[in-house]
């Protein structure tokens, strides 16, 4: 599987999965891939968010995935620019 073929999946389970007050939007720069488990950075549009929901967020997201697709994923949380 390539990386921008995970990516496209961790938008697609994110989508249903987005918060109304900022957008997350997933990023291939910094994605890879180390002994099963791929890692995707996801950046907030806003850095005025609640961590808690960012990270509720992230960790459904990687559940509904792993479930789903049976590809183990860690969405790695980033601080906007």
């Amino acid at each position: 599987m390539t990386t921008g073929e995970v990516v496209n999946i961790v938008e697609k389970f994110l989508t249903p999965n987005q918060p109304q007050e900022f957008h997350l939007d997933v990023s291939s720069d910094g994605a890879r891939y180390d002994s099963g488990w791929w890692y995707i950075v996801v950046r907030p549009s806003s850095d005025d968010i609640r961590s808690h929901q960012y990270y509720t967020i992230l960790s459904k997201t990687e559940d509904d995935i792993e479930a789903a697709e049976h590809l183990k994923v860690l969405l790695v949380p980033a601080i906007p620019d």
